[in-house]
């Protein structure tokens, strides 16, 4: 049985003003952060093993998914280290403002991670770390594979899910099926199904990529829950289009200046604004002066 990722997201409200985004753009870490990755048990403990890729899936594998699928067969696989190979050589490089650090010390820790099969996976998502007090996980991993890491940190940089970006096609949900299946699978009801899947971003909420089927942020989904029998095989690297959209905020410098759509453009309407007034301030000075 595949167990999905749930995202958890505070403090956003559906009349919130462009507040989603490929990345959520008030979830973004600060540039120079860095995050300490902490370790709160072990995968033993919480009766974690890797999820092994098969059929279609395997087509677009990881390589580090085959090695550590060969590790776990002759029984030498280190869960724990796997996941720092796999965030030091597919996040790490491009990430030019934003430091990724594991640490053995939790005092140093933003980012923590328990391991429980009961559990799921799931993380906060960006900044919400800082929200949760220090004995408690920001992430969990219920089962391990590259994918599912890839997943969940991209979750910790403020990433949301793909399948509920409003730009390209809509997936066309069998709404009965997809409850049913959801049930079964991950023990959800209609409501956190809707709000995990079905549930798309508004346009106006929005400034990401069109949507992206191989992305690492999208659910894998079979095609009969569908109407139109299309599914999505389950996604076990970043796609060309992650990568952008990673560069575009964390190591613009990374990043075509001819995008259309710069990283923290946000951030420079405070200083227009306040040059704006400033302006409006000293010209109001100067008819009064001229007045008298």
């Amino acid at each position: 049985m595949r167990k999905i990722c749930v995202e958890k997201i505070e403090g956003l409200s559906d009349k919130s003003n462009k507040d989603y985004a490929t990345f959520l753009n008030s979830k973004i870490w600060p540039q120079g952060v860095t995050l300490g990755i902490y370790f709160m048990n072990s995968p033993q403990d919480g009766n974690v093993t890797i999820s092994k890729c098969s059929g279609d899936d395997c087509k677009w594998i990881d390589p580090l998914q085959d090695k550590y699928q060969k590790q776990s067969d002759n029984g030498t696989l280190d869960i724990k280290e796997a996941i720092k190979e796999i965030v030091n050589k597919r996040y790490v490089p491009i990430l030019d403002r934003l430091k990724l650090k594991f640490v053995d010390d939790v005092k140093d820790s933003t980012i923590r991670i328990k391991f429980d099969q009961n559990s799921g996976s799931w993380s906060q998502v960006g900044i919400d770390a800082q929200n949760v007090p220090i004995d408690q996980p920001t992430m969990n991993l219920g089962w391990f594979d590259v994918g599912t890491v890839l997943h969940e940190f991209g979750h910790v940089l403020g990433l949301v899910h793909e399948h509920q970006n409003p730009r390209g096609n809509t997936i066309e949900w069998n709404i009965p099926k997809l409850d049913a299946y959801m049930q079964t699978t991950q023990g959800w009801n209609s409501q956190q199904v809707y709000d995990q899947i079905v549930k798309r971003y508004t346009i106006d909420q929005t400034n990401g990529s069109q949507f992206d089927i191989n992305s690492i942020m999208v659910y894998f989904y079979p095609s009969n829950l569908t109407l139109n029998n299309q599914g999505v095989a389950q996604n076990f690297k970043l796609s060309e289009t992650d990568i952008k959209i990673i560069k575009k905020i964390y190591s613009p410098d990374q990043v075509s200046v001819t995008d259309s759509n710069p990283p923290h453009s946000h951030a420079i309407m405070p200083i227009i604004i306040a040059t704006a007034v400033s302006l409006a301030l000293i010209t109001i000075a100067i008819v009064k002066h001229r007045r008298r």
